[in-house]
């Protein structure tokens, strides 16, 4: 018997799920696993989206438990971001100034999860959650999704998407690229998880955008990205003290790269 198109929705869930699962307890590498498991939330929440018609309350609930859970997980991972963000402008411009500010940035991010592991040993309170989250999805009635439904979702997200650029291309402040990224994120996963659905299940049809569009999209995401991770380490390094600063020469540069990031984004978005 073929698969609905929930239950691939639902199938899709589940990975999700045990992808998180690991990454929070990869004790190996914390922050790839702290990273990993943000990218498979920021997933499943995409999924979630592409879930019509589901009963609204049940879906906000979850969506809700799904972005506390990330954001649990934000500053651990910003103050990883701009270590290694400082790491990058030490070795792709003058070393000697960035060496102090890099080495009190990893001291911040190493403390911060000291502290996180100290409250929550081995994550096993976030993991615990996880797994009420888990259960949540899968009460859910799934066999409700259909092929018109998701296409119809999807419809919503690229119109939404599309929004947000021109918004931001009107007025270039913080927030609406900021919200430009985070739109044009989900959809790159939303069009990932139809074709994954689709290749499980014949009523599902695959949006097919071509490779070379799904490049452009993750091209443009990384280009926001860039610029997201520049403002992080401005806000780290604001918090360190006067030593670690050197604030003429970094303060320069770090203007430089913002501003190559800006002409980057410009050029991509054409």
């Amino acid at each position: 018997m073929a698969i609905t198109p929930g239950g691939a929705l639902a199938v899709l869930a589940g990975r999700e799920c045990r992808a998180i699962d690991r990454a929070l307890a990869n004790t190996r590498n914390r922050h790839a696993g702290i990273h990993r498991a943000r990218k498979g939330i920021r997933s499943l929440r995409a999924i979630l989206a592409l879930a019509e018609p589901m009963p609204d309350h049940a879906t906000r609930r979850i969506d809700r438990r799904l972005r506390k859970l990330a954001r649990g997980l934000s500053a651990l991972r910003d103050a990883f971001v701009a270590m290694q963000t400082a790491q990058s402008l030490a070795v792709g411009g003058s070393a000697a100034p960035w060496h102090a500010p890099a080495v009190a940035l990893e001291e911040v991010c190493n403390q911060a999860l000291r502290s996180a592991l100290a409250t929550d040993p081995d994550f096993a309170a976030r993991r615990s959650e996880l797994g009420r989250i888990r259960q949540a999805l899968s009460a859910l009635p799934w066999e409700r999704v259909s092929p018109q439904a998701m296409a119809r979702a999807l419809k919503r997200s690229q119109r939404r998407t599309k929004r947000s650029e021109d918004d931001a291309r009107r007025r270039d402040t913080v927030g609406l690229l900021h919200r430009w990224r985070r739109r044009l994120r989900r959809l790159r996963l939303q069009l990932d998880a139809m074709a994954k659905a689709s290749a499980m299940s014949p009523y599902v049809v695959d949006p097919a955008h071509p490779r070379r569009h799904m490049r452009e999209l993750k091209r443009m995401t990384d280009a926001l990205g860039r610029q997201q991770d520049l403002r992080l380490l401005r806000r780290h390094l604001a918090r360190l003290d006067a030593d670690h600063r050197s604030p003429a020469q970094l303060r320069l540069e770090l203007r430089n790269a913002t501003a190559d990031a800006a002409r980057a984004t410009a050029e991509l978005a054409g």
